[in-house]
């Protein structure tokens, strides 16, 4: 996508909801539209500072052909400079990210002023830690649900694997790419001396189980309940709009071009793991047939056999321990 007129539509979107709420302080864009050039079927993600001391819900909208990502974030969160700078992704969005509207000119000053410390070591092993460890704990609560034989929240699952899988790439200041980020964790570990961490990642993930021809299917299985989903339900999953859709199939498929099979089941994963949800909650003959497919698929990757979930969780374990040592040792070589 055109970089400029990307930044162009957000920023003309940013002003004009700017002027239609009094609570907005600031909004900047970072993520993958901030990169040069941007990949193609980059969607634009937008912080939208706000004075409200809580967060509101995430959107997606289509703006004049541009996908754009609307999420809020209260304006607490930049008071304190040592908590901006050793927060998972807020520190490391700012830095990297382009401000399209701050008429006070309040965020570029906080911006040039962690920008000046923001790679000391110590933030950097701060921010992993503290990503690792929200992983770690939901991690734990997984695994008391589990233990207790009541229902585990599949995106919860989906988010530990994601957050141990984005901590080592914290520890090189830069912020992971959600759809590639099995693949980048390849380059990320021969970067750190660790190349365990990609094969961890992808057994963790239940790659190992699933054949090349599968994945067409699976990815066209994904794609049709999205669209019945979308079709029935008044309150679809964030990840599950018409726009957010069409960016993760046309992502999907460059990556089913480039030969990345088996690491394209990561977003399959996102999606479907989004669906599921949403499936249960619609009760008709045709929604069972979707949701069987969707089942099929968690099974082929060893979420759903309880003994296929319990050797998961065990890998799990083991790559937040393998992670976590990776840190201790970044640790020990910054001191």
């Amino acid at each position: 996508m055109d970089k400029e007129f990307c930044l162009e539509v957000a920023t003309n979107a940013a002003k004009q909801m700017a002027q239609e709420r009094e609570d907005i302080i600031s909004v900047f864009v970072c993520g993958s539209m901030t990169k040069n050039p941007p990949p193609a079927y980059a969607d634009v993600d937008l912080r939208v500072v706000i004075a409200a001391e809580e967060t509101e819900a995430s959107y997606y909208e289509i703006k004049q052909g541009v996908p754009l990502e609307w999420m809020f974030v209260p304006k607490r969160r930049f008071d304190t400079r040592e908590d901006l700078l050793s927060a998972a992704f807020l520190a490391s969005e700012l830095v990297n990210g382009i401000i399209i509207h701050d008429p006070t000119n309040w965020l570029q000053q906080v911006k040039d002023d962690i920008r000046l410390i923001y790679g000391h070591p110590s933030y950097r092993i701060a921010r992993s830690q503290r990503l690792l460890n929200s992983a770690k704990q939901l991690y734990g609560q997984i695994q008391k649900l589990f233990e207790a034989e009541e229902h585990v929240p599949l995106w919860d699952v989906r988010c530990v694997i994601f957050w141990t899988g984005e901590t080592p790439s914290l520890l090189l200041n830069e912020i992971p790419n959600h759809r590639r980020l099995m693949i980048d964790l390849k380059e990320v570990g021969a970067r750190l001396d660790a190349p365990e961490l990609y094969p961890l990642g992808m057994e963790t993930l239940g790659a190992n189980r699933v054949e090349v021809p599968e994945i067409e299917s699976f990815l066209t299985d994904a794609l049709d309940t999205i669209t019945y989903v979308n079709s029935v339900s008044d309150r679809p999953h964030f990840h599950l709009s018409l726009e957010k859709c069409e960016y993760w199939e046309h992502g999907i498929q460059q990556m089913l071009a480039d030969e990345d099979d088996l690491e394209v089941l990561w977003p399959l994963l996102t999606l479907v793991s989004a669906i599921q949800p949403t499936l249960a909650h619609i009760e008709s003959a045709e929604s069972s047939g979707y949701y069987l497919r969707c089942l099929y698929f968690l099974d082929r990757l060893g979420f759903l056999s309880r003994d296929d979930f319990k050797q998961k969780l065990i890998r799990l374990a083991g790559w937040m321990e393998t992670v976590d040592l990776l840190i201790a040792r970044q640790r020990l070589s910054s001191a």
